[in-house]
């Protein structure tokens, strides 16, 4: 099950999950735990060492993503018939305003700054 975040607040729905996938960091364990089941996992895409340090200490329920860039990944992420939605494209020298959306969230998709 999928859960589009500007349509559904999952905290508030009463809801439990199996996994709980932040992909935008922004959720916490601390939150995604209030949804989960009890034998649930949290995944996190984008960690900090805060994040590190509570993934040592949730006895597995908490999991950290780390994807190492590189061509070989990248070619093989397209081959799998990933689709990746680009949502806002910024001219490099447009950087501040793209980064000043993103951090405001909200960005259906991926921003791409083109160099």
């Amino acid at each position: 099950m999928v859960v589009d975040y500007r349509k559904e607040d999952v905290l508030q729905g009463g809801k439990r999950y199996d996994v709980v996938v932040d992909l935008a960091g922004k959720m916490g364990y601390a939150a995604g735990k209030k949804v989960m089941k009890k034998k649930g996992v949290f995944v996190n895409t984008s960690p900090g060492l805060k994040e590190m340090v509570g993934s040592l200490l949730s006895g597995g329920k908490y999991k950290l993503l780390f994807l190492k860039n590189s061509a070989k990944g990248l070619e093989m992420l397209a081959g799998s018939g990933l689709k990746v939605v680009i949502g806002k494209r910024y001219e490099w020298r447009d950087y501040r305003v793209g980064y000043d959306e993103v951090m405001k969230g909200g960005l259906v998709g991926k921003a791409v700054f083109v160099i």
